[in-house]
């Protein structure tokens, strides 16, 4: 073989390579930007299911009124952290209402 064809050869290798590499940094940079979609969507649907379950768990607990008024008034805060699209917040509220019923129920299982 001449000189030519090895460095012919050689230049189509490293060619070869190159587009492998492109390719592949291609697909990984188009699934990070769908799996951030998805987990945008999945973070709306966690949080509208939070907040449908906090307000049945509110209504069936047996806390005092006060807490219940405190309850109330923090899942109008996480609807409305919802309708600004906040649903991370709006998950955080969510839970620290569950907490709060939860510690309260507590409370009243070690009066009694």
């Amino acid at each position: 073989m001449s000189d030519t064809t090895v460095l012919i050869l050689s230049v189509m290798v490293v060619l070869a390579f190159v587009l492998m590499l492109l390719f592949w940094l291609t697909r990984i940079l188009l699934k990070r930007g769908k799996s951030r979609t998805e987990t945008e969507s999945y973070t709306r649907d966690k949080a509208y299911n939070a907040l449908k379950f906090t307000e049945k768990i509110i209504e069936a607990s047996n806390v005092g009124s006060n807490v219940k008024n405190e309850c109330y008034e923090k899942l109008r805060s996480a609807k409305n952290a919802y309708a600004r699209g906040q649903y991370t917040i709006t998950i955080e509220l969510t839970d620290d209402i569950k907490s709060r019923i939860r510690g309260s129920m507590d409370g009243n299982r070690n009066s009694g």
